[in-house]
């Protein structure tokens, strides 16, 4: 399932928001199904066979932790102001509950270095800052937003990346020289982010400004690095792409006109989603709520207890739009071991996202064929008398009282045996493995009767009869050996 993407008439925040909210996530399924949630084969030793597998995604996280990400640069002051009159973040945290019942929300911002060109120290400018720990009270958080004061941010470019930095990893940054006093960042700045599997981690980030890159020349001429830094002392693209994927955290880059490509390139590196808003940033809230329900969905399966089997995927992992199916193609192999014959395998794969939400388990049952035919054998039995007659006196291998001993063999199990009177074709069983018996030939209808004493059948044959087993896996042996017997007397 997609999502939509509607239009509505510019009627303020509230009703756009509820609007896009109410088309975007109505009657959604937290979780889909794993189709077909059971596979269940038989196999023989050495063979493989495959399943084509689809996994539903849902179209939003069953449980988000979002923060905001705010540019308090100047040309960002407008913008801020119609955040708060709109009551953007009382609205955004409602639309995003309605959606996703647990959720938390957290708000920082950014501003730039206090070092000309790239901040202003007098307006108070610091390269990130943590507004409000992750909170699930919708009062505190829209509080923190409605307190966030526009700075300066000197030139075009801002700290966007050491925001995102931060965000990740709260590994703080003292940029300031020995001996002067301004560009400390405090470390342990990063969100609380929940320890929860499942939980999906979303930046969502709003700025109408290019990103500051490290290694930017402060254009200062004869800059004294015992004053300040002279190249910018940001993290890289590469440093907030690592930590922010370390931590599994998605970026919606929500692009204000001014905002460049940096943002789509933060975005696609993260499996997040970009979203654009108007000059007036009335969009946000619809904006970061259409993010919501567009971010990539990466579907890894995870094999539980399948040994000796061999379980693959192609591909091992797949990354679908939320809300899409997620397919693969599985193979299960047999290795080649007669040892296996006979057995059955039950195990499980689970089909997890890269923010460890458990999809759903497929379970498997594999029959292990055994392919190997069962081994028969009639050797001479004891008669009524005690003994074992002779065979052979008047006809070679001829047994002239009937009595045999019938039994078979197999790697597995042996389930039936039969005779085959070659007088008259019949197939006569089933017999228990083994037996004694007594085998008469006459011209009477032929049959089995149950024996006595130390005979277990008494079958009646128009000829000679020939052996063979059935084992418990339906492999039959050569009708062998054949069983001589005197025929009836003339």
């Amino acid at each position: 399932m997609r999502s939509l993407r509607v239009t509505v008439a510019s009627t303020g925040l509230a009703a756009l928001a509820a609007a896009i909210a109410l088309v975007f996530f109505a009657a959604l399924p937290v979780q889909a199904q794993v189709t077909p949630p059971n596979v269940e084969l038989s196999l023989s030793p050495g063979t493989s066979d495959t399943v084509e597998k689809t996994v539903g995604t849902p179209v939003v996280p069953p449980a988000l932790d979002l923060c905001l990400l705010v540019d308090l640069s100047g040309s960002y002051g407008d913008d801020l102001t119609r955040i708060k009159n709109d009551s953007l973040a009382a609205q955004l945290f409602n639309d995003v509950r309605a959606a996703v019942p647990d959720s938390f929300f957290c708000s920082a911002s950014f501003v730039d270095y206090p070092f000309s060109n790239w901040g202003v120290a007098a307006s108070g400018d610091y390269g990130y800052q943590l507004e409000q720990d992750l909170t699930p009270d919708g009062g505190v958080w829209a509080a923190s937003i409605n307190s966030m004061i526009v700075r300066n941010g000197s030139d075009g470019p801002e700290a966007q990346y050491e925001g995102l930095y931060q965000m990740a990893t709260g590994a703080g940054r003292d940029v300031t020289p020995a001996g002067a006093s301004l560009g400390d960042i405090a470390p342990g700045q990063d969100p609380s982010w929940r320890p929860i599997a499942g939980v999906t981690r979303v930046v969502a980030i709003t700025t109408d400004a290019p990103f500051h890159v490290a290694g930017d020349p402060s254009g200062i001429g004869g800059c004294d690095p015992a004053a300040r830094p002279c190249d910018y002392p940001g993290p890289t693209r590469n440093d907030a792409v690592a930590a922010l994927n370390s931590r599994g955290i998605k970026v919606i880059a929500i692009k204000a006109p001014g905002s460049g490509a940096e943002m789509n390139d933060v975005a696609n590196a993260t499996d997040g989603s970009v979203v654009s808003t108007d000059s007036s940033s009335s969009q946000i809230a619809s904006a970061i709520v259409e993010g919501i329900g567009n971010l990539p969905t990466t579907v890894t399966p995870q094999v539980i207890g399948c040994a000796p089997l061999v379980v693959g995927f192609i591909p091992a992992t797949r990354t679908v739009q939320s809300g899409d199916d997620a397919t693969f193609t599985e193979t299960i192999a047999v290795p080649n071991d007669p040892a296996l014959a006979g057995t059955t395998v039950n195990c499980q794969v689970a089909f997890v996202t890269d923010s460890d939400l458990n999809l759903g388990v497929q379970t498997v049952h594999i029959h292990v064929l055994d392919v190997v035919p069962p081994q028969a054998a009639c050797v001479e039995g004891v008669n009524p008398a005690g003994n074992t007659p002779k065979a052979g006196q008047k006809s070679p291998g001829m047994n002239e009282d009937g009595f045999y001993h019938i039994e078979a063999s197999d790697n597995v199990a042996v389930a039936q045996l039969w005779l085959i009177d070659l007088g008259s074709g019949m197939h006569l069983g089933p017999l228990m493995n083994p037996s004694d018996i007594k085998y008469t030939q006459n011209a009477s209808a032929p049959g089995v009767k149950a024996g006595s004493g130390d005979v277990d059948y008494k079958i009646n044959g128009n000829g000679d009869f020939s052996l063979y087993a059935v084992d418990t896996s339906g492999n039959v042996s050569d009708p062998n050996p054949t069983c001589l017997v005197p025929p009836p007397p003339k």
